[in-house]
C-alpha cells in the first residue's frame, strides 16, 4: 500500500501497487470493499500518497544542468490526478540526478526538507537541518517565520553501524563495500534537527525532533501562527499519522502483532 486516505461518506482509499499499475481501491466504512479504479502512470521518480487527509504527489527532479537535485510536491484533487498545484520545489544538495535517475549513492544519514499541507494549499516547511520555518499561502506569499534554536544530536558509531548493516540487507548483492564506505563519507555527522511536521485542520502543529538512538521522541506544539505553546515526549516507535485538535491518531509497535493504531489525547501533566 503507498498511501491511505479518506474518501467521500467516510469510505476510505488505499493507492495499491497491483500488477496491472496503481490503483485506488475504495472501501466503505464497515471496510467492504467498494470498487477499484486505475491510476494513470506518473514519471519515473515521483510517488503518489496521502499528507493526512489530502491526496499528493512527490518526488525528485533535477532543476540544472548540474545534476543536483531538487524535492518537489504537488497538491492533488484527487488521487487518480497525474498533477495539481505546485507547492514546493527544495533543493536537495546531495541527490545527484541525471533526469530522474540517481546517478551516486546517498549518503547513509541525509538532512531532507520537512513540510505539513493544509487543505486549503497552504504549507509550512523548512530544510530540517535547523528548525527555521517558513508557512506560506497558497498564492506563494509568507504568512509567518519562525526561528528555534535547537542543537543537533551527534551520530554515534553506533547508529553508523545499525545504518549500514540495514542498508546492506536491504539491498542484498546491490551494493560493494566501496558503495557502503562512500555513502559513509558523504553521511552527515549530525542529527537533524527536525524529524517531521504534522498539521491539524485547525492550524495547530505538531514538530517532531529527530529519530536517533533514544528512548523517546520531543514534540513542539505550534498555535495557527506558529507561536510555541507547549512540548511533550513520546516513545520512539511511535509514528504520528494524523492530529486534530489536541488528539494525535499514531502508529506504535505492539507485542504480537506488527502495528497498531491507537488515538491519544494530550494533556496537562499532574
Amino acid at each position: 500500500v503507498l498511501g491511505v486516505g479518506p474518501g467521500s461518506d467516510n469510505a476510505v482509499e488505499l493507492i495499491d501497487m497491483m500488477a496491472d499499475g496503481a490503483r485506488v481501491m475504495t472501501y466503505d466504512a464497515k471496510g467492504s470493499f467498494i470498487e477499484s479504479k486505475p491510476i494513470p502512470p506518473i514519471e519515473d521518480g515521483a510517488a503518489r500518497g496521502f499528507i493526512g487527509a489530502l491526496p499528493v504527489l512527490q518526488g525528485m527532479v533535477a532543476h540544472s544542468e548540474s545534476g543536483e537535485g531538487a524535492f518537489r510536491i504537488y497538491l492533488l484533487k484527487k488521487a487518480t490526478d497525474t498533477t495539481g498545484q505546485l507547492l514546493l520545489q527544495a533543493p536537495m544538495p546531495w541527490v545527484r540526478l541525471q533526469g530522474t535517475q540517481l546517478v551516486s549513492t546517498p549518503p547513509l544519514f541525509a538532512t531532507s526538507p520537512v513540510y505539513a499541507v493544509f487543505p486549503d494549499g497552504e504549507i509550512v516547511w523548512g530544510q530540517g537541518d535547523r528548525i527555521d520555518l517558513i508557512r506560506k499561502m497558497a498564492d506563494g506569499n509568507p504568512r509567518w517565520q519562525l526561528h528555534i534554536n535547537r542543537p543537533r544530536l551527534p551520530i554515534t558509531p553506533e547508529e553508523f553501524a545499525a545504518k549500514r548493516a540495514s542498508v546492506q540487507a536491504r539491498l542484498d548483492g546491490q551494493l560493494s563495500e566501496v558503495d557502503l564506505d562512500s555513502m559513509r563519507q558523504k553521511s552527515d555527522t549530525l542529527h537533524p534537527a527536525l524529524g517531521g511536521i504534522v498539521a491539524t485542520h485547525e492550524g495547530q502543529l505538531y514538530l517532531a525532533g529527530p529519530i536517533t538512538a533514544a528512548d523517546q521522541i520531543e514534540f513542539i506544539q505550534l498555535r495557527a501562527d506558529g507561536k510555541p505553546i507547549g512540548r511533550f515526549l513520546l516513545p520512539a516507535t511511535t509514528k504520528v499519522l494524523l492530529a486534530a485538535g489536541d488528539s494525535l491518531l499514531v502508529h506504535r509497535p505492539q507485542e504480537g502483532e506488527l502495528r497498531e493504531v491507537r488515538w491519544l489525547r494530550l494533556g496537562t501533566a499532574k
